[in-house]
């Protein structure tokens, strides 16, 4: 029990300097995203990893969403503004029903 109690603080070690230097390189090559709220080290790496391929890629938001898997929610279209009930517009008159 205690040497997997040691390997687990030996790896627990190791990814938080990963990170740290992870960190360290991202903030380097992209600062600006870095102070972009909700945007951590993996996510602007993963960004990075992604554009770099082929920043031409990334013209849109949509063709953002393409490369990250996910196609944005399409919009109902509008609806016209109701200015007279159907019956009004058809001439037709309403009676009340009994």
């Amino acid at each position: 029990m205690q040497s997997i109690a040691h390997r687990y603080l030996q790896l627990d070690y190791g990814i938080s300097q990963l990170d740290r230097h992870l960190q360290r390189l991202v903030t380097r090559k992209a600062p600006e995203l870095m102070t972009v709220k909700g945007l951590g080290a993996e996510t602007v790496a993963a960004l990075l990893v992604a554009a770099s391929d082929n920043p031409g890629r990334l013209r849109s938001e949509p063709a953002f969403a393409h490369l990250c898997g996910i196609t944005p929610i399409p919009r109902p279209p509008a609806r016209p503004a109701a200015t007279a009930s159907t019956a009004a517009e058809a001439g037709r008159r309403i009676t009340p029903s009994t």
